[in-house]
């Protein structure tokens, strides 16, 4: 059976087998993979839906939660974090320890200076400070109940005016995790369906 990033058993030795490269707005960027990670023969459709139609940050305090590999997030620092005006800091959250390795090596390939790297539970991590954008592909496979849980813990960590984006397959439950951040409990002022594209949602909640 493959492994996807959530495991709780990922392999206890690794070593990367392959560079997949990936051009997004005239930039090529290159990212080792491993057997052991999610999608770790190609970059997955949601990933490239979502930088496709999302609404990528440009500064601030940015957060990939589930962040596999670390394509969400160095693609963003790719983008708009060399530009000196629009000053990124950057954090990833995986709780796989082999992915959490890679994102440590694709930092370094793509050229990203020193961002914070968390191989662990988020559920259980305790954030000294919020954030400005929480980005996320989650692991649906885990079930509905606990990426709830995940955007829950996600809408609490944001600073007044945040965003909250992710991407999800509609008929694993996308509209379902829609209506979840609309709730009063979470306290965005504004959710909102960016595109439907090839059976995926991407979804933006504003604080």
């Amino acid at each position: 059976m493959s492994r996807h990033y959530f495991s709780d058993n990922p392999p206890s030795k690794f070593s990367p087998r392959s560079k997949i490269s990936f051009s997004f707005r005239g930039q090529l960027f290159t990212f080792w993979t491993a057997p052991g990670v999610f999608s770790y023969t190609q970059i997955d459709a949601g990933t490239r839906i979502f930088l496709q139609y999302a609404d990528l940050p440009e500064k601030g305090k940015i957060l990939d939660l589930g962040a596999g590999y670390g394509v969400i997030g160095i693609v963003i620092f790719g983008l708009c974090g060399c530009q000196s005006e629009n000053p990124i800091e950057l954090s990833f959250i995986e709780s796989n320890p082999v992915a959490g390795a890679l994102i440590k090596k694709n930092l370094v390939e793509n050229k990203c200076p020193k961002a914070e790297v968390i191989v662990g539970d988020f559920l259980d991590h305790i954030f000294p400070a919020f954030f400005d954008h929480v980005v996320c592909n989650p692991p649906l496979k885990r079930g509905l109940s606990y990426v709830e849980q995940l955007f829950a813990k996600a809408a609490g960590i944001l600073n007044p005016g945040g965003t909250f984006q992710f991407v999800a397959k509609t008929h694993l439950g996308a509209k379902r995790l829609r209506d979840y951040l609309a709730l009063p409990e979470l306290s965005f002022a504004r959710v909102e369906e960016k595109k439907i594209k090839s059976g995926y949602r991407v979804i933006k909640a504003e604080r």
